[in-house]
């Protein structure tokens, strides 16, 4: 999205939709057009090479804490924030050449609060 006229379209959208906070995954490199959206702030992490960043950004009036070192988020492409009504959101990233342990979502949706887990977790069905 780093051409000006779709970067323009996308901030249209977000402040025509009153978006308050939005969700990237696989972002490949550093989008720098939402890292540099006025009136947001943004809690990132990148990939490896370049590939699978995850980011959450915040309208800057959202009160969120970001809890990015919480336990359950350990070792997994996630970044996390807690919201001021104890809402955690979560955005995960799976490679498609890493299996996807179910031990990894247990402990996300184990965490003590109401969570909201958006990503793309590139599963397959087994059978």
């Amino acid at each position: 999205m780093e051409s000006p006229q779709k970067s323009r379209k996308f901030a249209i959208t977000l402040e025509k939709n009153e978006v308050h906070i939005f969700l990237l995954t696989e972002m490949k490199a550093r989008c720098n057009f939402v890292f540099n959206l006025r009136g947001y702030t943004v809690q990132e992490r990148h990939g490896n090479n370049g590939h699978g960043s995850v980011a959450i950004a915040a309208r800057e009036d959202v009160a969120y804490q970001s809890i990015a070192d919480h336990p359950a988020l350990r070792g997994i492409e996630t970044t996390a924030i807690r919201l001021a009504n104890n809402t955690v959101v979560v955005v995960y990233y799976n490679s498609p050449s890493k299996k996807l342990l179910a031990g990894q979502l247990n402990g996300l949706v184990r965490m003590p609060r109401k969570v909201v887990i958006v990503g793309d977790l590139n599963a397959t069905h087994t059978s």
